[in-house]
């Protein structure tokens, strides 16, 4: 069964089988980019990006290539877990001059999310932007309090880690 396949039939919660298939196909050439790849199918956002968040995990890296192949994922990524997984990323992928523009207006998109695990990363990920792009620091701080004002308590304590780190 190709990796497509062994996605397709996972069933979207079992850490187990996801595992399972990252253990049984990472050394296979090429498996950063198919999951890539994959990642664009909606039906297959979910394992692929999760696939490609526990390679970070596991010390793995991108080339920068794969990195801004990653970035323009951001359009194309519908549900919140696939993009949940994506914020969880960026800390680890250096955000390259001609990724910025579609990255920034992802983590804005992202603020907004109905999911607050979503939002909560994406203040993570502006952190990170900013870290990047210093001319985005005054701005993200503002977004960093306006969240401590506005937001639930889960994505505050996100927010206060990041405010504890500074710039």
């Amino acid at each position: 069964m190709n990796l497509d396949a062994k996605i397709a039939v996972w069933d979207g919660k079992s850490k187990d089988d996801i595992e399972a298939i990252f253990q049984s196909e990472h050394h296979s050439p090429g498996f950063i980019n198919t999951l890539i790849q994959l990642a664009a199918n909606a039906k297959l956002s979910k394992g692929s990006t999760w696939l490609l968040k526990h390679h970070t995990d596991q010390k793995g890296i991108f080339e920068p290539d794969q990195v801004s192949r990653l970035y323009s994922l951001c359009d194309l990524l519908t549900d919140w877990q696939s993009k949940l997984h994506l914020l969880q990323m960026i800390a680890v992928m250096p955000v390259q001059h001609a990724d910025k523009t579609k990255l920034e207006h992802f983590l804005r998109r992202c603020l907004d999310d109905d999911n607050k695990f979503v939002r909560a990363w994406a203040y993570n990920g502006l952190y990170w932007f900013a870290e990047t792009y210093p001319e985005y620091r005054e701005e993200v701080t503002s977004f960093f309090e306006l969240a401590m004002h506005d937001e639930p308590a889960s994505v505050k304590a996100r927010v206060r880690k990041l405010l504890v780190k500074g710039f």
